[in-house]
C-alpha cells in the first residue's frame, strides 16, 4: 500500500526552529483548560476579591471628591470620610501586599485542578513519549507547560494587584500617585513574580514525582496547609523557651510565610524587620524552586522514548 493511498502528505510549508514547539504545548494546554466549565468557575471565584477591592476603590474616591466638593460639609461626613480614606484600600504599599497575598489561596486552589488537567493527564495518558519524541527535549516540555501556569498564576496575583494600582491612580485624576508611588508598581510586579514563578515550578515537580491526581492533590495541600500548621506549632512551643528574635526562624517551613514575607520585604512593610526574612525567604523558595526543578529532570526522566 503506497503513502499516498493512506492520505499521508508532505510538508510544505517553512520549517521553524523546535523552541516553536513550546508555544505549540502552551497553547494547546490553554485551549484545553478553557474548554472546562469549572475552571470559569474557579476563576470567577479567584477575581471576587479583584472585584470587591475595585468597588471599594471607587466608591472611596467618590465619597471623599463628593465630600470635599461641598462648601460646607457636615463634620461627620468629613471624619466619616478620613476615615473611608484609612479603612478602605489605602492605596500603600500595606493593601497591595495584602491583596497578592489572600490571592493566594484562589491561586492554589486553581492550579491544582489546573495540574490534573495539563499534567497527571499526560501521564496517565502515556503522553510523554509524544511530546520528547525527536528534536523535542524535557525542556521543551517543561517550559510548554510552565508557561501556561505562570499566566494562570499571574492572572490571578499581579495582574488584577496591577489593574488597582493603575484604577486607583486614574481615580485621583491626576499623575502624582503614579510618579509618587513608583515603588509600589516595582512591587507588585517583583512580589507577583515570584509568587507566580515559585507556584509554577513547586507543581511542575510535584506532579512529575505524584502522577496521579489524589496523589498531586494530597501532596500540594499538605505543602502549605500541613506545613504552616507545623511551622506555627513549633513556633509557638519554642517562642515560650526562647524569644520570638529566635523563634521566628521556623516560619521557614512554612511556604505561605515565606512568600508573605518576601512581599512585605518588596512593599517596604516595616522593613527593619522584613528585610532581613526577605534574604531568607527568598533563599528558601528559590531551594525548594531547585528541588522541584530535580524532581522534574528525575520525573521525566524515566519516560522511555523509543528513537
Amino acid at each position: 500500500m503506497s503513502i499516498e493511498s493512506l492520505r499521508y502528505r508532505p510538508w510544505t510549508g517553512s520549517r521553524r526552529s523546535s523552541l516553536w514547539s513550546v508555544w505549540a504545548i502552551s497553547r494547546n494546554g490553554l485551549r484545553l483548560l478553557l474548554r472546562r466549565k469549572l475552571f470559569y468557575v474557579f476563576m470567577f471565584l479567584g477575581l471576587i476579591n479583584y472585584l470587591v477591592h475595585a468597588a471599594l476603590v471607587y466608591f472611596r474616591t467618590e465619597f471623599y471628591a463628593r465630600v470635599q466638593q461641598m462648601e460646607n460639609p457636615p463634620p461627620f461626613l468629613k471624619n466619616l470620610a478620613a476615615g473611608i480614606q484609612e479603612m478602605i484600600f489605602s492605596g500603600s504599599g500595606d493593601s497591595y501586599m495584602n491583596f497578592i497575598v489572600l490571592q493566594s489561596i484562589p491561586v492554589m486552589l486553581i492550579l491544582s485542578y489546573a495540574g490534573i488537567i495539563w499534567l497527571t493527564t499526560d501521564y496517565k495518558l502515556n503522553a510523554l513519549p509524544f511530546y520528547l519524541s525527536k528534536p523535542l527535549g524535557k525542556w521543551h516540555y517543561f517550559f510548554g507547560k510552565l508557561i501556561p501556569i505562570w499566566i494562570l498564576a499571574s492572572s490571578l496575583t499581579w495582574v488584577p494587584a496591577l489593574a488597582l494600582f493603575l484604577q486607583y491612580g486614574a481615580f485621583t485624576k491626576t499623575m502624582e500617585y503614579w510618579t509618587e508611588n513608583s515603588r509600589i508598581f516595582f512591587a507588585i510586579l517583583g512580589s507577583g513574580f515570584l509568587i507566580s514563578t515559585f507556584t509554577s515550578v513547586l507543581l511542575m515537580g510535584i506532579a512529575s514525582r505524584f502522577r496521579r491526581p489524589a496523589s498531586l492533590l494530597l501532596i500540594w495541600g499538605g505543602v502549605f496547609i500541613f506545613l504552616s500548621g507545623v511551622s506555627q506549632m513549633l513556633r509557638d512551643h519554642f517562642q515560650r523557651k526562647w524569644s520570638y528574635e529566635e523563634a521566628w526562624y521556623f516560619g521557614l517551613l512554612d511556604v505561605w510565610k515565606n512568600m508573605q514575607w518576601a512581599s512585605k520585604g518588596m512593599f517596604e512593610v516595616q522593613p527593619d524587620i522584613y528585610t532581613e526574612r526577605m534574604l531568607w525567604s527568598v533563599g528558601v523558595l528559590l531551594v525548594v524552586s531547585l528541588v522541584s526543578l530535580y524532581l522534574f529532570y528525575r520525573g521525566v526522566g524515566r519516560t522511555e522514548v523509543i528513537d
